[in-house]
């Protein structure tokens, strides 16, 4: 899609993306800091497996939640093993992108509704900085910072801790982060009227505005 702007800009007239590709084993593994012996292409193999096979579902309820709407759908589409080296490790493969994901990049042209991550997001070990990551991608925006209440962030992580340990838990990951930060982001407990906030920053975008002021 960054491809098919640049081009509409020039006053070409592009085609847009396939809604399937064909990376290549290496590539997949490359992305996802995985290393390249016969181990991690067999569990490459039953990924690609358990994605096919995985679905969520979103449910909306009404403002006096009475009644609700429910749609499931599929992390990806099909797959195949296109080839395979002498070896007998993947060497090719073909993916089908879902509806939702293909729409969410494709269709609204001017600004993708699906974000992209930091590779470094697949070297982060624990849920909760895996969590907070995401959530800073998404919440961060043009402003490059956001701040969400302890308590919010404890129900919307779907922690089973209770909310002291969650609280330790991601103090922590705060101290930690200093000297080994999070992909893109800072990250600071900070005191609030209502109690303690997570605050969120986005490093380059925060750099940014400092040299244009």
């Amino acid at each position: 899609m960054r491809e098919y702007r640049i081009q509409e800009g020039k006053g070409m007239k592009p085609s847009l993306p396939p809604r399937t590709y064909r990376p290549s084993a290496a590539e997949i593994l490359k992305f996802c800091r995985r290393g390249q012996g016969g181990r991690q292409y067999a569990e490459l193999e039953s990924a690609l497996d358990r994605l096919q096979a995985t679905r969520y579902k979103i449910t909306n309820r009404t403002h006096n939640n009475t009644r609700r709407a429910a749609e499931s759908f599929p992390l990806i589409g099909r797959f195949k093993i296109v080839s395979r080296t002498s070896n007998d490790k993947i060497d090719q493969v073909e993916i089908e992108i879902p509806d939702w994901v293909y729409a969410g990049v494709v269709t609204p042209l001017e600004a993708p509704s699906i974000l992209t991550l930091n590779a470094d997001y697949f070297l982060i070990q624990k849920p909760l900085a895996k969590f907070i990551y995401r959530l800073a991608r998404k919440a961060t925006g043009a402003r490059g910072i956001a701040e969400y209440g302890l308590e919010t962030l404890h129900h919307r992580s779907g922690s089973p801790m209770p909310f002291r340990k969650f609280r330790e838990s991601l103090a922590e990951l705060v101290v930690q982060a200093k000297d080994n930060p999070l992909p893109d982001f800072d990250i600071e407990i900070v005191p609030a009227k209502d109690g303690e906030k997570l605050r969120m920053i986005d490093r380059k975008k925060l750099l940014a505005m400092k040299t244009a002021a």
